[in-house]
C-alpha cells in the first residue's frame, strides 16, 4: 500500500521539486505574514480616521489596506509559480487607539520603512543564494516601499506644517480622499 507521499508525489509528477529553496520559501512566507499584518494595520488606521472624521484620510488608508492585500496575494502567486506551496498567515490583532491624525501618519511612515528595510534584507539573503529570480521579483516590493515611504513623509511634513491648524488638517484630510485606486 502506498504511503501519502508517494501519491503526492504521483500526482504532483514534475511539479514535485520547488524552484524555490526551504530558505527562500521560508522568507516569502514571512513577506506574506508581513504583508497581511500590514493590511491590518492600515484597516485599523482607516477605521480610526472614519471615526473621527477625517473621511479622505480614511479612504487613503482604505487603498493602502487594499493595496497590502494585493502585495501579498502576489507574493501567493509568486511561490505558486515557482512550484512552492504558500502558508497562511495568523496575524495578531492591529492597534486601533491613537491619539492624533498625526500620529497615525507616522506610524503608518515607520511601518512602511520597517517594511523596505525588511525587503531590503530579503534581497541580500537571495542574492547569496543566487536566486535571480526571486532576487529580481522581490526589487519590485523595494521600489513599492520607496514610493510609499515618499508619500506618508511628505503627508507627515504637511501635517507638521499645519500644525494645531485645523482648517489646513482638514485640507489636508479632503487632498489624501482624492487619491485614486
Amino acid at each position: 500500500m502506498a504511503n501519502n507521499n508517494d501519491i503526492e508525489g504521483l500526482l504532483l509528477g514534475s511539479r514535485a521539486k520547488s524552484m524555490l529553496s526551504a530558505k527562500t520559501q521560508a522568507l516569502l512566507n514571512e513577506h506574506i505574514a508581513m504583508e497581511l499584518e500590514a493590511a491590518q494595520i492600515y484597516k485599523a488606521m482607516y477605521s480610526w480616521l472614519e471615526y473621527k472624521g477625517y473621511i479622505g484620510a480614511a479612504h487613503y488608508m482604505k487603498l493602502h489596506y487594499q493595496e497590502e492585500l494585493e502585495h501579498m496575494d502576489k507574493i501567493y502567486q509568486y511561490m505558486l509559480d515557482r512550484i512552492a506551496l504558500p502558508k497562511a498567515p495568523q496575524v495578531k490583532p492591529a492597534n486601533n487607539k491613537f491619539t492624533s491624525f498625526r500620529e497615525v501618519i507616522k506610524k503608518a511612515l515607520d511601518h512602511e520603512i520597517y517594511v523596505e528595510e525588511s525587503y531590503k534584507k530579503s534581497l541580500d539573503k537571495v542574492w547569496a543564494e543566487k536566486d535571480h529570480t526571486t532576487f529580481e521579483f522581490l526589487q519590485w516590493y523595494v521600489q513599492e516601499q520607496v514610493d510609499e515611504v515618499a508619500g506618508f513623509s511628505l503627508i507627515l511634513d504637511r501635517l507638521d506644517i499645519a500644525g494645531n491648524d485645523s482648517s489646513a488638517i482638514l485640507l489636508i484630510d479632503k487632498e489624501m480622499g482624492q487619491r485614486e485606486e
